[in-house]
């Protein structure tokens, strides 16, 4: 017999006399008996689609007959790997998540395809799903296409804060409401009811932990996990009811939702792979190809996955969502140019057809939200990193040894702080980010974020609660990429707060409990092994780091303050433009002997403005290089009277 699923349940004789229990979307909905041979006829071998099978009385002819067809065994790897197709289950709209149909298929399909196996070993139905991961990687569509292949009703499909109201006891109404149909189903026609589907999206909105709102005053939030922990797996209970909770931060959620018997099955949809990137670009080139709107060496460019010029190797940290967005992106040049069809560049080949270049552009205009920031980085060093001194290029070696790459058995996270020495200006926030950059561009770390204080304050709020959960946010975001690289600028700015010493006790504690809570999970990356996560921290205030900070690292390394004037020579020949002619060595010898000891930040800056400033004033003299240095004499005799300025107002004050 065939029980599908939103029908009734109907006999049929099945191939050699057999009689197989078979749950399978059959659309359109059956008709006639014609038509059900014709569906049945797609499926190859009824054998691979379940281990059950009852056999009716037959003669002996029949059972040698059926010996000859019998199918070769097939392997248990390949048999879970298509378990979901043998079930008739394809999922057309959905790529590079393989490993989650799978399980799904096994651990929430196969009891409903076989119910009388299922009651028979005393199993009872998955009621719920939790999917995971970063925003775009496709955990939505995927609940959708599982909706829409298992032929249940029509699924509700509902935002966690659609479900929250301004009256008291209206949120938990509407909780209510989404089970409300099912129910009233179950109670009606039993285990022959259809299969009902509630989609939760952004489910932390609604289910955090209870007690975790401070700002919950009325306990709305807590009464709302309570309903749905009611529902789900209460005293009144419906078979015919799945839910899927889809959320992008599972470690918010109340736990009493993730035991057994509620949200059972717990997947991650992380970023696609190599494979996984190709085929969700064929997926969206899919209605181009048929239609001929593609060439074939733009087609090419897509299949290739055995060199580094194919489009899904380019593509690495791209999330579904993105990726379908460069094929939107390469399809918008196309129709550009049969609008602009005067133009010299077109051909009757092109018009209208996304061709390599447009995926080139395409590439080049999509940006991942995961991905690398080596521009922005950049921008924190644009003089470059000069090696001026013996401690300065040790000092760049010990950042290349703590950003090499490296490979963990198991998850591993390691920290590193940056101190400057003196009163600022020792390029420690240069430091940084060139570390940052160098592992970046060298393939050592495939997430980097440099973070300040006003990324933590984006929420609006500034209190403490709300900036250490901006902090958990950060790394929570880098803890879903393989290797992850964090740059921390101004640490003691981040940490800053009403406590001892001027430091918050919450920015404190929750800062050290994430650098000692390694990311959870295996690499997805090449190298395999675990996943690894790598914190550079920098601070100008040495007074900070000796009675704070310093003991939340794992390393410190001060950068020193230039003390010689062969030092400040070689900063200045390394670090200012071409087109800029001073005479380097008199300037080196201008600042030591005003100044004792100078960070080459502020030595840069002071050059600099020298330099502008004789310009302005003299333009003429100022190529000779005579006139910058006695601007920079100039400006160093006003910032000396500044000073003693401001520490008279201090000591009045």
């Amino acid at each position: 017999c065939i029980k599908y699923v939103g029908g009734p349940l109907r006999s049929y004789l099945g191939k050699a006399g057999k009689t197989v229990l078979l749950e399978v979307l059959i659309n359109p909905p059956i008709e006639g008996l014609a038509t059900d041979v014709e569906e049945l006829d797609q499926i190859d071998t009824i054998q691979d689609t379940l281990s059950i099978v009852v056999t009716e009385p037959e003669d002996d002819n029949d059972n040698e007959q059926e010996e000859d067809n019998k199918p070769a065994p097939v392997s248990a790897k390949k048999s879970a790997q298509h378990l979901g197709n043998s079930m008739g289950m394809e999922f057309q709209k959905v790529g590079g998540l393989d490993a989650q149909l799978d399980s799904i298929a096994r651990r929430v399909l196969a009891s409903r395809a076989n119910p009388e196996a299922a009651r028979r070993l005393g199993v009872s139905h998955v009621r719920g799903i939790l999917l995971s991961g970063p925003p775009g990687c496709g955990k939505t569509l995927l609940a959708r296409e599982l909706a829409h292949l298992l032929g249940a009703r029509e699924p509700q499909i509902v935002n966690g804060p659609e479900i929250l109201d301004k009256f008291i006891g209206e949120a938990e109404k509407n909780v209510r409401a989404l089970f409300a149909p099912a129910e009233q189903e179950y109670r009606e026609a039993g285990d022959n009811s259809a299969l009902h589907i509630i989609i939760l999206d952004e489910m932390d909105a609604i289910a955090r932990k209870r007690g975790s709102m401070s700002s919950d005053t009325t306990g709305v939030r807590d009464s709302v996990v309570n309903q749905l922990l009611a529902k789900m797996d209460g005293v009144k209970e419906a078979s015919n009811v799945l839910v899927v909770g889809l959320t992008n931060r599972p470690e918010l959620l109340d736990p009493a939702l993730l035991r057994p018997g509620r949200l059972e099955v717990q997947l991650r949809v992380e970023l696609p792979d190599l494979l996984g990137r190709r085929d969700i670009l064929r997926i969206h080139t899919r209605r181009m190809k048929e239609a001929n709107g593609i060439h074939a060496d733009a087609i090419k460019l897509i299949e290739d996955v055995d060199t580094d010029l194919g489009i899904a190797a380019r593509s690495e940290h791209f999330t579904g969502a993105e990726l379908a967005g460069l094929v939107r992106s390469a399809a918008s040049f196309a129709l550009a140019r049969t609008i602009d069809e005067d133009s010299e560049n077109n051909t009757d080949e092109n018009i209208g057809v996304v061709m390599v270049e447009d995926l080139e552009k395409g590439l080049r205009e999509v940006r991942p939200a995961l991905g690398k920031q080596d521009e922005l980085l950049k921008m924190r060093f644009p003089h470059g990193v000069s090696a001026y001194s013996a401690n300065m290029m040790r000092i760049q070696r010990d950042l290349k040894r703590f950003t090499a790459p490296f490979t963990s058995k198991s998850p591993r996270i390691q920290s590193l702080l940056l101190v400057g020495a003196g009163s600022g200006g020792a390029g420690v926030t240069a430091l940084a980010a060139w570390a940052a950059a160098e592992a970046s561009t060298g393939g050592a770390s495939d997430y980097v974020r440099f973070i300040t204080s006003l990324d933590l304050l984006g929420g609006g709020r500034g209190d403490d609660e709300a900036r250490a959960a901006a902090l958990v946010d950060k790394f929570s975001e880098a803890r879903e990429l393989s290797h992850a690289l964090l740059v921390l600028d101004d640490v003691d700015q981040l940490c800053a707060g009403p406590g001892v010493g001027g430091y918050s006790s919450v920015m404190v504690a929750t800062l050290r409990a994430l650098l000692r809570s390694p990311p959870s999970g295996a690499s997805t990356s090449s190298r395999g092994g675990g996943k690894t996560m790598q914190i550079i921290a920098a601070t100008s205030r040495s007074d900070a780091a000796c009675v704070t900070l310093h003991e939340l690292f794992d390393e410190t390394i001060v950068v020193p303050q230039l003390s010689e004037v062969a030092e400040v020579k070689q900063l200045l020949e390394d670090s200012l433009p071409a087109d800029i002619v001073v005479d380097a060595n008199q300037m080196a010898k201008v600042l030591m002997n005003r100044l004792s000891s100078v960070g080459c930040k502020t030595a840069l800056r002071l050059v600099e403005r020298a330099v502008v400033t004789a310009s302005l004033n003299e333009p003429e003299t100022s190529k000779e290089g005579s006139s910058p240095v006695r601007e920079l004499e100039a400006i160093l005799a006003d910032s000396l009277a500044d000073e003693v300025a401001a520490n008279s107002l201090c000591e009045v004050l």
